[in-house]
């Protein structure tokens, strides 16, 4: 083979530059190596060395993980209780609504009961009838009552006061004496007659 000839530069060109052998790069500088990896028995202390402090990171870990553990029982225990006493508080909250409702329910019909008495006496009518008197209000009360004291019968009036007996005279005829006037007559000493005698 033969030398290579070159061109000639047309005018108005630079020349090539012939290229450079390539060379090498550097291989990357190696780091020294550490004491303790080129002597065994350095070796062997900082493999215990790394192996304690190992060992002191998992206690430190389990620690932490047991810390964590105790923590979220003790906040699962408190919220149970928490929870716990709210359930409570809602039954006891249960407990005293139904026995206000019943109070008051008992208020209520003793009100009424109380208030169909009132009409009952107003109207006249025997106390026995007052229960059955129909309505909430004391104007259904009182229309009921009076249309029952309509369909009622009417009284007759006994002689004497309101209320009071005739007493019975030995021998006859009942007499109009009152209740009263017998307790005069007999305080009086005026009647001891006996009954079936002479």
């Amino acid at each position: 083979m033969g030398i290579k000839v070159e061109p000639e530069p047309k005018p108005g060109q630079t020349p090539e530059q012939p290229k450079q052998p390539e060379t090498p790069a550097t291989p990357p500088a190696v780091p020294e190596l550490p004491d303790w990896v080129k002597d065994p028995t350095k070796a062997y202390e900082e493999i215990q060395k790394l192996r304690t402090e190992a060992a002191e990171r998992r206690t430190a870990l389990k620690a932490l993980e047991d810390a964590k553990a105790k923590r979220e029982a003790d906040e699962a225990k408190a919220n149970e209780a928490k929870l716990k006493e709210q359930s409570e508080f809602k039954a006891l909250a249960e407990t005293l609504q139904a026995e206000r409702d019943k109070l008051k329910a008992d208020i209520e019909a003793l009100t009424l009961n109380g208030l169909r008495a009132k009409i009952a006496a107003e109207f006249q009518l025997p106390p026995a009838f007052a229960e059955r008197l129909k309505g909430a209000t004391e104007e259904e009360l009182k229309a009921d009552a009076e249309a029952l004291k309509a369909a009622l019968p009417a009284q007759p009036q006994t002689p004497g006061r309101p209320g009071g007996t005739t007493t019975p005279v030995p021998g006859g005829t009942p007499g109009k004496e009152t209740d009263e006037q017998r307790r005069r007559r007999l305080l009086r000493g005026g009647g001891t007659q006996t009954f079936g005698g002479n």
